[in-house]
C-alpha cells in the first residue's frame, strides 16, 4: 500500500516516529520536538490541524486534508484517516499519510465504471473522492437511498447512516492502513437490515490516492442462517453434555431411589417417612431436570413421540391466558403496575404436537412479556391461519431489546434478569419449537416492545 506512517503525541502534535518515506518526502532529519504543523498546514474547508486533540477526544474516525510545507514532486496534498479506536495507546497517536491525486477532490468523476456491468450488480456501489463525496452510485444504490440527485456529491456517510461526520466503524482507515480489505457491519435502522460494507482503494499511476469504491450488501439472512447454525451447535454441545450428565446422574440417583424404597418399607415413624418421601420427590425432580435439559437439545422423531396428538392452540391459548392472570396479578401488586393482556384469535386448524410442551412454551413467553412491562402495558396472544402454517405470536408493550441481545436470547444460560433467570426458559422453547418441525421469530425495538411468532404446520391447508 502507497503511503507514509508517523506517530505523533497528538495533544501536542510533536512528531515521535517517522518511516523511511516521509523522511523522504521532507528531505531533512527529524527535530526531537518537531511539530506535525512544522511539516504541513491544514487545506481550507476541511478539519484543522489544531481540531485534532479534540476531534481524537471525541473518539469518532475522521480524515484531515493537509498540504505539504515541503517541496514534492507529484502530488500537493496528503490525506490521513484516523482512527483512535484502533491507532491510539495513550496520546501517542499512529497516522498513515496518503498522497493525493491532485484532482480527487476538485474534478468530476473521469473514470467511469462500465456503465452496464456498473448497474447490473445488486450490491449497493458508491464511488467516493477521499473525502467520502460520491461521485457515482449504482442503480441498487439510488433504488435504496433515493434518486441520483440524493446521493451524487452528497457525503457517503451522511447517505448510508445519516451522519454528520465519518462513521466510528468506517472500514476505510483499517483497509489502507493494513494494506488488505476489512469489512465492517452495522444495523440499519431505516431499512431494518444488517449491512456489511467493504471499501477499496483506487491509486493514480503515480502512486497517489484517488478515490475509493464502497461496496454496501444486505447480509440479514446469512446472518440469521449463521445464528441458526450457531444456535443448532450449541444445543448440541448441550444435548451431549446433558446426555453425559444424565447418564452417570441417573445411575446415582437409581442407587439413592431404591435405597428410599427399602427404607420406606421398614419405617413406622410418620414423621420420618413424610421426610424419605420428600427426599424421594427431590430426587425424582432432579431426574425430570436433566430430562428437561435433554428435551430442549435434541430434535425428536414426532412419529414415534406418544405425546404427539391433534392440538387446538386457540384452546391452549386461552388456558394460558386464564392461569397467567394470576402471575400478572402478582406483578401489579409488587410493582404498583397496571399491565392487561388481551387475545386476538382467528379460526384456525389444529396442529400436530405435544401440548404440555407447547402449553410451557407459550406459557414462558407471556411471562417473560410480564417481566419486560417494567412500567406496565399490554400483552398481546395472538394466532392466524396462513395456509399452510398456524402462527401464534406474543406480543408486549415492554422495554424491547437490542439487536445484539436479541442475537443471544436463545441462548442456554443467557439472562437479561440477572439472579431472577437462569437463561434457559427461551432455549428450552427453541428446542420445543425444533421439536414440532416449527419456527420462532423476534421483532423487537427498544423502549417499544417485543413479538415472538411461533409458525407451526398445520393438520389441514385452505384448500382442504
Amino acid at each position: 500500500m502507497i503511503g507514509s506512517r508517523i506517530l505523533i503525541e497528538y495533544t501536542s502534535g510533536t512528531v515521535l516516529e517517522a518511516d523511511e518515506k516521509f523522511r523522504d518526502w521532507i528531505d531533512q532529519d527529524l527535530d526531537v520536538d518537531s511539530k506535525l504543523c512544522d511539516f504541513f498546514s491544514s487545506v481550507p474547508g476541511y478539519f484543522k490541524l489544531d481540531d485534532l486533540p479534540l476531534l481524537v477526544e471525541q473518539g469518532s474516525i475522521i480524515y484531515l486534508l493537509m498540504q505539504p510545507r515541503f517541496t514534492v514532486g507529484g502530488f500537493n496534498t496528503i490525506v490521513t484517516y484516523i482512527d483512535p479506536g484502533h491507532t491510539l495507546v495513550d496520546t501517542e497517536l499512529e497516522l498513515h499519510l496518503f498522497p493525493l491525486d491532485d484532482n480527487a477532490l476538485d474534478t468530476a468523476w473521469e473514470h467511469q465504471a462500465p456503465e452496464e456491468l456498473f448497474d447490473s450488480i445488486t450490491d449497493f456501489i458508491l464511488i467516493c473522492t477521499p473525502d467520502y463525496t460520491i461521485k457515482q452510485a449504482n442503480d441498487a444504490a439510488v433504488s435504496v437511498f433515493g434518486s441520483s440527485n440524493e446521493v451524487v456529491g452528497k457525503k457517503c456517510y451522511k447517505v448510508l447512516r445519516d451522519r454528520s461526520r465519518p462513521c466510528d466503524n468506517c472500514p476505510l482507515p483499517r483497509t489502507l492502513s493494513q494494506g488488505k480489505i476489512v469489512p465492517g457491519e452495522h444495523y440499519d435502522q431505516h431499512l431494518g437490515e444488517y449491512m456489511e460494507t467493504r471499501t477499496y482503494p483506487q491509486f493514480s499511476q503515480n502512486d497517489t490516492f484517488r478515490s475509493f469504491t464502497l461496496v454496501t450488501r444486505m447480509v440479514s439472512y446469512r446472518r440469521e442462517q449463521e445464528v441458526e447454525t450457531t444456535q443448532s451447535k450449541k444445543l448440541q454441545a448441550l444435548g451431549r453434555m446433558a446426555s453425559g450428565i444424565a447418564h452417570d446422574f441417573n445411575n446415582m440417583l437409581t442407587i439413592i431411589l431404591g435405597r428410599l424404597q427399602l427404607l420406606k418399607k421398614g419405617v413406622v415413624d410418620t414423621k420420618l417417612l413424610s421426610n424419605l418421601k420428600t427426599i424421594e420427590k427431590a430426587a425424582l425432580d432432579s431426574t425430570e431436570i436433566i430430562q428437561r435439559l435433554q428435551d430442549f437439545t435434541r430434535v425428536r422423531d414426532k412419529d414415534r413421540e406418544s405425546g404427539f396428538t391433534s392440538v387446538d392452540l386457540n384452546a391452549v391459548i386461552e388456558d394460558i391466558v386464564d392461569y397467567s392472570r394470576t402471575k400478572i396479578d402478582r406483578a401489579k401488586k409488587h410493582r404498583g403496575v397496571h399491565i392487561e393482556i388481551e387475545t386476538q384469535l382467528q379460526d384456525i386448524p389444529p396442529i400436530e404436537g405435544n401440548i404440555s410442551d407447547l402449553r410451557n412454551a407459550l406459557i414462558n413467553l407471556i411471562f417473560n412479556a410480564v417481566d419486560a412491562l417494567d412500567v406496565g402495558g399490554l400483552i398481546t396472544v395472538w394466532s392466524e391461519h396462513t395456509g399452510t402454517e398456524v402462527e401464534v405470536g406474543v406480543s408486549d408493550t415492554g422495554v424491547g431489546m437490542t439487536p445484539d441481545i436479541i442475537e443471544r436470547i436463545f441462548d442456554p444460560f443467557f439472562t437479561t434478569k440477572g439472579e431472577r433467570g437462569n437463561g434457559l426458559g427461551l432455549s428450552e422453547i427453541y428446542g420445543i419449537v425444533n421439536q414440532h418441525d416449527a419456527t420462532i421469530d423476534v421483532e423487537s425495538t427498544p423502549g417499544e416492545g417485543t413479538t415472538f411468532t411461533l409458525r407451526f404446520p398445520a393438520l389441514f391447508s385452505e384448500d382442504e
